[in-house]
């Protein structure tokens, strides 16, 4: 039997492993993004931050609507003082916090599904990458988490259904002040809820779940009205951002690329970014039966359905668009999609069966990796 020390001996290492990368390769702000980030995070604590939009009605800075980026920064910046460290800080801890999550909801009931885990989001280079830049994914990644295993334990949860569904609420907007493809989750969360509703199941949870997040949106829609005189502001910069680009997006400056985009593409390129094993392990899952009691199907779900709508969804509601195809973009996918994976090894190094396959697929995908960066490498 596989020790439960497993869990905690490969949390011990990620978190090491990931502190040592952060110190050892940081370069600094990196791009524009996180310029921006940074700066209003410092107009926060020197009370120049303004939320109003540009009185000309120019194209407004999207990233100003999330603040829990740069929020978060602000306070690292009062406590530790302005430099790249307390800049990039927010992003390790989020990071880090994606690992604990994994080890406190399955250390001591799936350790082998937990290490995978770990092991798979932790140590993949663009999770990594992401710790030390002033970027929402790896922030994004860390809420997406949140919400959904707070989904999972309270619908599951005895006692306090009510907390778990106001916890729920309160991480979804999190992730929304965040970054808006948290959007991608929320197929999965209304079916969930209509499996539930149908079932009368975990009536408490969902009531204080959607009690609290009417009054979380409630707020924010009315904030946005007070200062800018239009509720829905926030979607209709997305619509203008998307406007302002359609000479790159799928449908008129691109449109040669759109099929290629919603058929081959995707897979390319998660073989290309070293997420095919994930993705290998994970089908490995689906194809594998699940005990009754098993989070197996609950992750399996998530993942493939985020994954479907990142495959083939719009960044628009007014044009279709596909969000572009970068490994920053992924990380929602990840953390399900690993813990599917988990269940995958962990039901193989059971009972080995189709290891041989599974290991010949690892081997093509390494190929494919390796000849996706040389045509890289070549353009």
């Amino acid at each position: 039997m596989i020790s439960r020390r497993l869990a905690d001996w490969t949390l011990l290492f990620v978190v090491l492993f990931t502190i040592a990368y952060f110190f050892l390769s940081h370069e600094g702000l990196y791009a524009i993004d996180d310029y921006f980030y940074s700066r209003y995070a410092h107009q926060l604590i020197s009370g120049t931050f303004r939320v109003a939009p540009d009185p000309q009605g120019l194209l407004h800075d999207p990233l100003k609507e999330r603040p829990m980026i740069y929020g978060p920064v602000a306070l690292c910046y009062l406590l530790f003082g302005i430099n790249i460290i307390s800049s990039t800080l927010w992003p390790l801890l989020a990071t880090l916090g994606c690992a604990v999550l994994f080890w406190k909801l399955y250390r001591r009931r799936e350790p082998v599904v937990a290490a995978t885990a770990m092991l798979l989001l932790g140590l993949h280079y663009f999770t990594l990458n992401l710790t030390n830049y002033l970027y929402p994914d790896n922030i994004l990644m860390f809420w997406c988490l949140a919400g959904s295993a707070a989904l999972l334990v309270g619908r599951r949860a005895e006692a306090r259904k009510v907390a778990w569904g106001m916890g729920f609420a309160g991480l979804s907007f999190a992730a929304l002040l965040s970054k808006e493809t948290i959007v991608y989750y929320l197929p999965f969360y209304l079916a969930v809820l209509g499996r539930d509703a149908w079932r009368r199941q975990n009536l408490r949870f969902w009531v204080a779940a959607m009690a609290s997040g009417l009054v979380l949106l409630s707020a924010y829609l009315a904030f946005y009205q007070l200062f800018t005189n239009d509720a829905l502001y926030r979607l209709h910069l997305i619509e203008h951002t998307n406007e302002f680009l359609k000479e790159g997006n799928y449908l008129l400056g691109n449109r040669a690329a759109l099929m290629g985009r919603i058929t081959w593409q995707p897979l390319a390129f998660f073989i290309g970014t070293g997420l095919g094993p994930l993705l290998l392990l994970a089908i490995a899952a689906l194809l594998q039966p699940a005990a009754p009691d098993s989070d197996k199907r609950f992750w399996l779900g998530l993942g493939f359905s985020t994954l479907l709508f990142f495959w083939v969804g719009s960044t628009s509601l007014s044009q279709y668009n596909p969000i572009t195809l970068l490994p920053r973009m992924t990380t929602p996918l990840l953390p399900p999609l690993a813990l599917a994976a988990g269940y995958g090894l962990r039901t193989l190094l059971r009972t080995g069966k189709g290891v041989a396959l599974v290991a010949l697929d690892l081997l093509l995908c390494a190929g494919g990796c390796t000849m996706v960066f040389r045509c890289y490498m070549v353009v």
